[in-house]
């Protein structure tokens, strides 16, 4: 299960860099050109965030369809957080003293 939660956070780091990139693109392209070009290439980028905002959606929709599949990677995610963030606290109290 580990795999999937790492899968699914790859994934969305993924997607999110994919529509970081086409902003940024956009952005740049018209702001140095005005060649015949941009208009084409704009319109590819805007349709590459919006069909990874649907594919996010997808994956959050298919998370709260079934948060049984989901409840496990979940737990697992919330217990390795708690023992971090206490195995943290511990180091600096050990500091502190």
């Amino acid at each position: 299960m580990s795999d999937l939660m790492a899968f699914y956070k790859f994934l969305g780091r993924f997607l999110t860099g994919i529509v970081l990139v086409a902003f940024v693109s956009i952005i740049v392209v018209t702001t140095f050109s005005e060649a015949d070009w941009v208009q084409p290439f704009c319109k590819t980028m805007y349709w590459i965030i919006v069909a990874t905002a649907v594919s996010s959606g997808i994956f959050w929709l298919a998370q709260k369809l079934f948060p049984e599949f989901f409840k496990d990677i979940v737990e697992q995610e919330i217990v390795s957080t708690v023992v971090s963030e206490m195995e943290v606290t511990k180091k600096s109290d050990v500091k502190n003293d």
